[in-house]
């Protein structure tokens, strides 16, 4: 390195800011060098999603470039690298942390603690934390809750570590289990932080009245109370009636929230009052930003309860009427949002890592050690899989049950599974059957028999994606994140779990234009007009494109190219 200012060879860089500053203050840099480092500094760090104020070390370095690797960046292989290269190169220059820190870097006090530690577990959730002290000078028995807090700012400011607030949680929660379980371990009080913020209210916390009755309200709407005067002539199904409750529940909590009585709310009659309505559903507006489907849906959810089992007078339902009315905001058909990431499936290249993701998923299993780890691979392959060729809602996914849903038949080549779901567990009560094809057939045997065993927890169900609550099925959140995050990981392709249906629609009209009867009939649609509504525009893609063949055609023929 050639000589530089005293400030530049005495001093290490400590933030990515530090490092821009130094960059741009270097006197022996030549001037398009020093604007190639700056631009590839504040590439990366806008790449990240974290602020300049990141700590500048090969670490963090290596952190950002392995999550470039896993997102959605239109970056070529080669423009990473000369990236890399060029803030490789400043970290060096002016002295950046080159290694994770080891064992032997504690000071002695936190190297005594941590040969106390039990378990990996806690060795490795620690670790990071009892660094950070003792680079800091905190003693270990300083440990309090400004000691934490502090750590959780290093975390968000300072590392890359995209979790900060599960990593934060996570250390408060080892250490308080620590002291109880340690002898002479460190006592300073340590609160485990929560960053839920509930709107919902356990329904053992409304009189009892209100859980009476909205039990009432789901026997009445399911058809179930033969002798109820409110009985509907079209019963709702079990599925619609667990959202209604969903909704309702919600919708008292919100009014409570909003400073009404939780003493006071004793019947959904209280509840469809117009002006508690209205004090509930201005709540969910303010707390969303505004008027979204799911609140409308919410609003007419009151109203169905409202009309069909409150019996409100009419005078008291056009006021709820206009409730709903103004926060009317659906559109028909796909929207936005939906488009712009199907448009990611034009390119047929994406196409292929998409087709591919389940046979990159077995191979990654295959090699990975840890057999509860294989086989979260092996199912999410068999989730993606099924979704491909059974494109489901995302309330059907989650709930397969394999003695209920699932029957296997043939031998050999004819060896199948059919899928089927009843329909009174689908939302538009359409039953479903799916014949499962002998790659995917093969698959789900593959799960069932060798990996799923390893995930169930407590007794077994049946269900053939087991959550982490004993008898009990995966959470909607817990499916969507790990299917779409290992979508978003191996092929750098932003889904949601309902797009599966809108790729299935996309991939057989851009092959069979104007055929919506088949498209209905496997996505389950009552009105082939749905169908139209969501999947007409479709058509144009691949009209474009064969106009553009066409086109290219005819200039050779012409011999105009």
């Amino acid at each position: 390195m050639t000589a530089q200012n005293t400030e530049t060879t005495t001093r290490s860089v400590t933030t990515m800011a530090d490092l821009l500053e130094r960059v741009m203050a270097d006197p022996d840099l030549p001037a398009t060098r020093r604007r190639d480092i700056v631009s590839a500094i504040n590439r990366l760090v806008s790449l990240s999603g974290r602020s300049l104020n990141i700590e500048a070390s090969f670490p963090v370095l290596r952190g950002i470039l392995k999550q470039i690797g896993a997102s959605a960046t239109d970056l070529s292989p080669k423009s990473v690298s000369n990236m890399k290269s060029l803030v490789k190169f400043a970290l060096e220059r002016y002295g950046a942390v080159t290694r994770t820190p080891l064992k032997k870097d504690l000071s002695p006090d936190w190297f005594a603690l941590r040969g106390r530690l039990p378990t990996e577990v806690y060795i490795r959730g620690l670790s990071n934390f009892m660094h950070w002290s003792s680079r800091e000078g905190i003693a270990p028995e300083a440990v309090c809750d400004d000691v934490t807090t502090a750590y959780y700012d290093y975390l968000h400011e300072f590392s890359f570590n995209l979790k900060d607030r599960a990593v934060y949680r996570r250390t408060c929660k080892l250490w308080s289990q620590l002291a109880e379980e340690v002898p002479n371990w460190p006592t300073g009080q340590v609160t485990v932080p929560s960053f839920r913020n509930y709107i919902r209210i356990p329904i053992s916390e409304f009189p009892e009245s209100f859980g009476a009755d909205l039990d009432s309200y789901v026997r009445v709407m399911a058809g179930e109370d033969l002798l109820a005067p409110n009985t509907p002539t079209s019963p709702r199904s079990h599925m619609t009636l667990r959202i209604h409750r969903y909704r309702l529940q919600a919708m008292a909590s919100a009014l409570v929230r909003a400073g009404h009585p939780i003493d006071e709310v004793t019947s959904l009659s209280v509840l469809v009052e117009p002006e508690n309505a209205r004090k509930a559903l201005s709540f969910y507006h303010d707390r969303l930003g505004g008027k979204t489907a799911g609140l409308f849906e919410t609003a007419s959810t009151l109203l169905v309860a409202a009309q069909l089992y409150v019996r409100l007078p009419e005078s008291q339902m056009k006021p709820l009427r206009d409730l709903r009315d103004r926060l009317k905001c659906r559109q028909r058909g796909m929207t936005e949002k939906n488009k712009e990431r199907i448009r990611q499936f034009h390119d047929h290249r994406n196409q292929m890592k998409f087709l591919g993701l389940t046979t990159r998923l077995l191979k990654l299993s295959d090699t990975t050690v840890n057999p509860d780890k294989a086989a979260l691979l092996v199912q999410t392959a068999v989730l993606h899989e099924i979704e491909l060729n059974a494109p489901l809602r995302m309330g059907n996914l989650r709930c397969l049950n394999i003695p209920r849903h699932i029957q296997f038949s043939g031998k050999g080549r004819r060896r199948r599974a059919l899928l089927s779901i009843p329909a009174s567990e689908v939302k538009n009560r359409q039953a479903l059957d799916f014949e499962l094809p002998l790659p995917l057939t093969e698959l789900l045997e593959l799960y069932i028999a060798k990996h799923r065993p390893l995930l169930v927890a407590g007794p077994d169900e049946g269900w053939l994606f087991p959550g982490a609550k004993p008898g009990r099925p995966k959470t909607e959140m817990g499916i969507r994140d790990q299917l779409c995050g290992a979508v978003r990981k191996h092929t750098r392709i932003v889904v949601n779990p309902h797009i599966y249906r809108h790729v299935a629609a996309f991939f057989y009209l851009e092959a069979h234009p104007e055929d919506y009867e088949t498209v209905r009939r496997l996505l389950g649609h009552k009105s082939i007009n749905t169908t139209i509504t969501f999947y007409a525009g479709f058509e144009r893609h691949s009209a474009v494109r064969r106009y553009n063949e066409h086109l290219l055609e005819r200039r050779h023929e012409l011999g105009a190219e």
